[in-house]
């Protein structure tokens, strides 16, 4: 080393030395202090203490104030009850170093009891945990002041503190409540609104709910369980059901209460649906007059019917009440005497639901009707006489709205002396009664009517909507020859006599039927008419357009023949034989009344599709007599309807009558037919004591109606009667 060299190098170390024998004194005198006056401190540049000077005057002056940043909340809630909030951590931090206590029931930072300690180091979070019972310094049930203190470590001198409080809790949430409570909600669903009381200082924290009758549940922390519902606002529940809602709450510290007890909501909005089963008259008549209602409700409940209420069947006067079962038929009866003076009355049907007490109701309109009916007029009008045959329909008018759902059967009256004060009645089944409209009925009498015959119609009884029944709907009418033109037909004679009686040798210029050729008949031999009906069997004739029944009543077509189906005096119903005295053989009224009833054979479309059945005319006989047989007893010939009876005399009615008859010699006054009666403004003109009858021998006789059978006076044999039937 040189000189320059080692110079600088000495130099160097006695730099050195000599800082470092500074440095010691400074030093050493720092520390020399008695009776604890301060030390010197001196300014060293780059070092620093808490206590030390800034080494250079700063530029402004920065005064730091002790403070404990706080991140928990001022007040808090435990408990010791297990699963319930059971401790609470505090979070918090120092801008300051030092010593820090947390202290339980303290007024300040050198009193109470010290729970937690330790040192703290300025801006780090710190973290202490407060059990509501740690086993050794337990909270106090209520509020627990607590206090957080930051000091000097050699001092214990304070810093910065933090007041809090911590409240125990150990009782659970004593009650919930529900508003409204249990009941019957019959106009809307109830909203429901659950409150919560707890004792316990903390207060009420979270409320689970459950409809359907379970338990709900809920955690310390306030969340439900799966099945249950957290309440936040009011809720309501199931209309048209009955529901249970229970409730169960937890508080702020974590104490889960009890399930209440349920709450239970029967809702039902609904009104009752009243169903009207049937009335049996909207019309009650002024005495004995009584309507059934029956009907349905879909309640159980209290009915009752009303007269005079308003709606929602307020007031009124109550015509009958009771109890009503659910969808069960009530039935009831209304009287005339519920209701006075005449004219129409609203009925309220109501009910009252047994569970909500809402009302349904339903009306309809009732009529007092006491005022007997009357006709007003009859088409044709009554007392014509020498009414045409073919007079079918007979119309009646009315007054008032008359009870179309009631029919009655047409009947016509027969007199039995000169005077007309006797008469014997009959109905026709086959003729035809129907409203034209509520005030207008006619009478269809389907087939033509006898000629030259007096007669009642007779229409009984028509009653109106309420019951009330007309007086006898009783019209006389006289009828006049049939009208129709009649087609002559051959009579089968073809020999011609004298006025002795004599053969005559061919008959050129007799004038005589043996003359007559050409006019054949047009008779067809026994056959179906109507393909529907082939059991009806009919011969048909063509020439006059007739259709002839080829069976007497009373008799059933073979094949070939007619034969009789019940024993004599026995009538075939339908089903049975039923005695019937003398039958087949009968009267004139009876012979008209069972052609008539072939209208309404087939249900109503007629023996063979026809419905224009009656007794022949005598002028129509003619058209089918023939006397060209060679026995003598079938002028209606046999060929065209085959066992017919002819064995004993038989006779066969006409509905053709006599002007007047002689009742002690029981013969008529031959009157011509066509000239009809002698005085068609007379009633008493047209009484008819007999009818035409034709013989099959060809003759014709006429006998009282009401006679089935005539001895005559040259024979001990009666003559019987029965009737063949013939339609237009």
């Amino acid at each position: 080393m040189n000189d320059f060299a080692y110079q600088k190098q000495h130099s160097k170390n006695n730099f050195y030395a000599n800082y470092f024998g500074l440095f010691l004194i400074f030093l050493t005198f720092g520390c020399l202090h008695k009776n604890h006056k301060s030390p010197f401190f001196f300014l060293f540049p780059g070092f620093s203490t808490e206590d030390s000077i800034p080494s250079s005057p700063p530029p402004s002056t920065i005064t730091i104030i002790p403070t404990v940043q706080w991140n928990s909340p001022d007040t808090s809630y435990v408990s010791s009850n297990a699963g319930a909030v059971n401790y609470q951590d505090v979070h918090w931090s120092s801008n300051v170093s030092g010593d820090f206590s947390l202290r339980l029931n303290a007024t300040n930072c050198t009193d109470g009891t010290v729970i937690a300690q330790g040192s703290v180091v300025k801006s780090t979070a710190m973290t202490q945990r407060v059990q509501a019972d740690d086993g050794t310094n337990p909270l106090a049930a209520g509020a627990n002041r607590m206090i957080l203190c930051v000091q000097k470590p050699q001092t214990q001198t304070q810093l910065a503190k933090k007041e809090f409080e911590i409240t125990r809790d150990d009782t659970p949430p004593s009650s919930l409540s529900f508003t409204p409570g249990t009941g019957i909600y019959g106009l809307a669903p109830p909203d429901i609104t659950i409150t919560c009381s707890d004792l316990g200082g903390s207060g009420c924290y979270k409320i689970a709910y459950r409809i359907g009758g379970s338990d709900p549940g809920i955690s310390f922390d306030g969340i439900p369980d799966a099945n249950s519902t957290l309440y936040t606002n009011q809720f309501s529940v199931p209309d048209g059901a009955s529901t249970q809602v229970k409730a169960i709450a937890v508080d702020v510290a974590g104490n889960v209460g009890s399930v209440s007890a349920a709450s239970n909501y029967t809702v039902n909005t609904a009104h009752p649906t009243i169903t009207i089963n049937s009335i049996s008259s909207l019309y009650l008549k002024a005495s004995a007059g009584v309507s059934t209602l029956k009907f349905l409700s879909n309640m159980a409940g209290t009915f009752s019917i009303k007269k005079g209420s308003s709606a929602n069947c307020v007031g009124g006067t109550v015509l009958a009440s009771g109890p009503i079962s659910a969808n069960t038929l009530k039935t009831t009866g209304l009287t005339s005497t519920m209701f006075s003076p005449d004219g129409n009355y609203t009925v309220h049907v109501c009910v009252a639901a047994s569970v909500t007490g809402n009302i349904g109701y339903t009306t309809y309109t009732i009529t007092k009707d006491s005022v007997i009916p009357t006709i007003t007029s009859i088409n044709p009008p009554f007392g014509t006489m020498n009414l045409s045959v073919n007079q079918r329909y007979f119309t009646f008018q009315f007054d008032e709205d008359m009870d179309v759902n009631f029919n009655s059967t047409p009947g016509v009256a027969n007199f039995t002396d000169p005077t007309l004060v006797g008469s014997s009645g009959m109905s026709l089944p086959g003729t035809k009664g129907e409203w034209l409209d509520a005030r207008t009925y006619r009478v269809d009498l389907k087939s033509k009517l006898p000629e030259l015959y007096l007669f009642d119609l007779s229409i009984v009884p028509f009653r109106d909507k309420a019951g009330n029944n007309t007086a006898s709907a009783v019209r006389r009418f006289g009828t006049a020859a049939n009208p129709d033109p009649i087609r002559i037909s051959d009579t089968g004679q073809t020999d011609c006599s004298d006025s002795a009686g004599n053969t005559l040798p061919d008959c050129i210029n007799s004038g005589q039927d043996g003359e007559t050729a050409g006019a054949f008949s047009g008779l067809q031999l026994p056959a179906p008419l109507n393909a529907t009906y082939p059991s009806d069997i009919v011969s048909l004739d063509t020439r006059t357009g007739l259709v002839w029944k080829t069976c007497l009543e009373g008799f059933t077509w073979t094949g070939s023949t007619c034969v009789q189906t019940c024993p004599q005096d026995q009538r075939w119903d339908g089903t049975v034989c039923t005695g019937v005295t003398g039958y087949p053989y009968k009267n004139w009224t009876d012979s008209w009344k069972e052609c008539n009833m072939l209208n309404a054979s087939n249900s109503g479309n007629g023996f063979a599709g026809k419905t224009t059945w009656r007794l022949p005319y005598l002028s129509e006989y003619y058209t089918i007599l023939n006397y060209g047989g060679n026995t003598g007893n079938d002028a209606i010939p046999e060929a065209f309807f085959p066992g017919l009876l002819r064995n004993n005399y038989q006779r066969y009615w006409t509905g053709t009558l006599t002007a007047s008859i002689n009742a002690t010699t029981v013969t008529g006054t031959i009157v011509s037919l066509s000239n009809g009666p002698i005085d068609p403004a007379n009633p008493v003109t047209y009484y008819s004591g007999g009818a035409w009858a034709v013989s099959v021998f060809g003759g014709v006789t006429q006998p009282g109606p009401d006679k089935m059978k005539y001895v005559s006076d040259y024979s001990f044999f009666p003559y019987n009667y029965t009737a063949q039937c013939v339609a237009d």
